[in-house]
């Protein structure tokens, strides 16, 4: 017997219907098998924490002894999101997903082909942020320029995002951001700009994804340095990372506890409204 494709958009949103499906598969659908071998598979996307998939997952598997025959096999689209190595090479190569990669929406990708289900609206509400002023940059005690570029350099790659952090006590201000659909250039010109726009007394650390620290972009940095004569110093942000969506997540509680400042003058940036 196989299941394929049981969960929808508006299943999984609702428990009745997720409950009524599951106690149908577990019991009757499964208490159709006759005297001999059976062999039961369901499919399907990791679409939702609380779909079918996810909770016959734990009825069957995680709640079950270990003589209970019941498997569970998870298969991302790639191994990783710095070579983008398919993990069906026999049938993709690691340009096709590239592509999608740089086509699709980050929730998207990360639901689709990485089976990381991330609820859209559910972790943070927007109740939490607070627009406030924020501070002379010499005020700070500590700033931060982190840059999180896109894959490919051209004006249809994936979002690349800069923000200007600024912490005082226990709080953390954003200060600027730069989130964009864009080339390579206008990210560094953005770079270059807010740099020569803060007070010569004041420095400001930029830091970059490791991964994204190719040669390429290196001398893009240079090359606009040679063009307006002085240079940003940009840092690889080597740390080992555990998946974007659970490091994304794991900031929420800094939401919620009203630690997180944003710029009132920027409330109506687009820039601002992308990255929120």
């Amino acid at each position: 017997i196989v299941v394929d494709d049981a969960d929808t958009k508006k299943r999984r949103k609702n428990p009745m219907p997720v409950r009524e499906a599951v106690d149908w598969i577990t019991d009757e659908l499964i208490g159709t098998f006759d005297i001999g071998n059976e062999r039961f598979i369901l499919a399907n996307n990791r679409l939702s924490k609380t779909s079918i998939l996810a909770t016959i997952h734990k009825k069957m598997v995680l709640e079950k002894s270990a003589d209970d025959k019941w498997f569970w096999m998870q298969v991302k689209a790639v191994e990783d999101m710095i070579d983008f190595v398919p993990t069906w090479p026999e049938k993709y190569t690691a340009e096709y997903w590239r592509h999608k990669h740089s086509t699709s929406t980050m929730r998207s990708w990360e639901v689709n082909y990485m089976l990381n289900p991330v609820e859209e609206g559910t972790v943070f509400q927007e109740s939490w942020i607070r627009w406030e002023e924020v501070k002379k940059l010499s005020e700070y005690d500590a700033l931060c320029l982190y840059i999180d570029p896109a894959f490919t350099n051209n004006s249809t790659s994936c979002y690349k995002a800069c923000r200007f952090w600024g912490r005082i006590g226990r709080d953390f201000h954003l200060i600027d951001c730069w989130v964009r659909v864009a080339s390579i250039g206008s990210m560094v010109k953005y770079v270059y700009d807010l740099v020569d726009s803060v007070p010569k007394d004041v420095i400001v650390p930029v830091y970059m994804e490791a991964n994204f620290m190719q040669k390429t972009l290196i001398d893009d940095f240079d090359d606009y340095g040679d063009s307006v004569g002085w240079y940003v110093m940009v840092v690889g942000d080597e740390r080992a990372k555990i998946n974007k969506f659970e490091r994304i997540e794991a900031t929420s509680a800094f939401y919620e506890r009203g630690r997180i400042v944003y710029n009132v003058r920027k409330k109506d940036d687009p820039d601002v409204a992308e990255g929120t």
